[in-house]
Order: C-alpha cells, then sequence, then structure tokens
C-alpha cells in the first residue's frame, strides 16, 4: 500500500480512525444482478426469460488490516462493534475510491478478527449495500424549471410541494395531482409514498398508471399549476454499482 490509504466513512466515522488500513489489491467488487427468472415451457427448447424490471442488493466486502493504535487490538477490535453494531437501517456509505457517488449500505457482520501478530489483524467488514451509487450533490433540493440527468439511469426524486387545494406537478408534460392539500407535501418516489410534514401518510394523489415522477437522463422539464405555492425538487442522481 502506498500513498494515501483508502477508506470508508460511515455512521459519523472513518475506518481510518480504528486503525483500519484497506488491503485494495484484494478487493473483489460486486455489481447488482437484474432479477429475472428463466422458465421451462413445454415443447420449447429455450427457457422463458421474465424480468421483474429491478435489481438486488449486494454485499461489498472491504478486507482490512487492523493495526495496533492503543494497548490492544481486542480493545480496538470491540470499538469496530460500537462502531457498527446500532445501526439498524440503511446509513450513507463513503468510500474513498469513488469519490464523486456515495452508497447506502447496512452492515451484514462486523467482521472476525484474526491476529497474525501482537500489534497486527486482518477483518473483513460487510455490508449490504442498495444497487444504486449515488452521485454526491444529488440530494440538494433545486427550484428550476430545467433539471438536467447527468446518468445514464433514471433517478427517483424527491418533491417538496406547498399548496392548497388541489395542486399538480407537472414533469416531462406528465401530470402528478395532489387534491385537498394544505400546506407541504412531499412526494417521496424512491419510498414510492406520499407524506405531510408530519410524515403522516397523504392519500388524496393521483398518479398517471399508479407510477410516481422519475427524472429521465438528460432534460427533465418541470411546471406547476397555481394551487403550488412553492415547489423543489431533490433528484437524487444515480447510477449502478
Amino acid at each position: 500500500m502506498t500513498g494515501k490509504p483508502y477508506d470508508i466513512t460511515y455512521n459519523g466515522h472513518s475506518s481510518l480512525e480504528y486503525g483500519l488500513r484497506l488491503l485494495d489489491n484484494q478487493m473483489v467488487w460486486k455489481s447488482p444482478p437484474r432479477t429475472r427468472t428463466l422458465t421451462q415451457v413445454p415443447n420449447l427448447s429455450i427457457d422463458r426469460v421474465y424480468s421483474e424490471d429491478r435489481y438486488e442488493n449486494i454485499t461489498e466486502s472491504f478486507p482490512f488490516v487492523l493495526q495496533r493504535i492503543g494497548s490492544s487490538l481486542f480493545v480496538q477490535r470491540m470499538a469496530i462493534s460500537d462502531w457498527l453494531q446500532p445501526v439498524d437501517d440503511y446509513m450513507r456509505l463513503d468510500f474513498s475510491e469513488l469519490p464523486d457517488y456515495h452508497m447506502m449500505a447496512v452492515p451484514n457482520s462486523n467482521g472476525d478478527l484474526t491476529r497474525e501478530a501482537a500489534w497486527r489483524g486482518k477483518l473483513t467488514l460487510d455490508f449490504s449495500c442498495q444497487p444504486w451509487a449515488y452521485r454526491n450533490g444529488g440530494e440538494v433540493y433545486t427550484s428550476a424549471p430545467l433539471i438536467v440527468n447527468p446518468e445514464a439511469f433514471e433517478s427517483r426524486p424527491l418533491i417538496h410541494l406547498v399548496g392548497t387545494g388541489t395542486c399538480t406537478v407537472t414533469i416531462n408534460d406528465i401530470d402528478y395531482t395532489v387534491n385537498d392539500a394544505a400546506g407541504d407535501v412531499y412526494l417521496d418516489s424512491d419510498l414510492q409514498e406520499a407524506y405531510d410534514a408530519d410524515k403522516q401518510r397523504f392519500k388524496s394523489v393521483v398518479l398517471p398508471d399508479y407510477d410516481f415522477p422519475v427524472l429521465l437522463p438528460g432534460d427533465n422539464k418541470i411546471a406547476y399549476s397555481d394551487g403550488v405555492t412553492s415547489l423543489e425538487v431533490m433528484p437524487r442522481w444515480r447510477r449502478l454499482l
């Protein structure tokens, strides 16, 4: 390992803080598979392929050398457990090899420590990662009437509108209508949910074909009706890992 060591940042801390040095030459980087089902059909010599139009989570493994920086490797190992164990939902994971993107991940394990000497050991940290790498800066709201998606994949934005009565948001000439609005309404395309400022589910939403808004690669035109007093969009740009 030469130069600045690679690290991961998760749950408010860097792996470097715990004496972990990534064995980057031993990493196996995985890409998410598209979910498909192959079905045998009588009198047909090929299997039918059915796609569920989704990608699966993957486990990314980070092999580390643990170098003693205190009185005991085992004390450092317990500190690593304290770092990862409290996490029970997806959390942002930054990897220094991907400076423009971050992942959403949850720990699969805290890794077993194999001590090689009093001052050195090895362990691997596994994370179950969503199939997407999210572009840094894509989680900032914008009110621009034209939003340009820099990725080759559609994104699933978070739309925040403030309005009263019937409010319509138009994205690329497709209308999404909120009825009986009385203040803040959020259309969360990632969660496929609509809710108010108190996270209470908002049911009076009309979605074409029951599909939440997406932002296509390239230009996306944004407009809204008179019932909307303000509108902002968090684009959440993404690409496959």
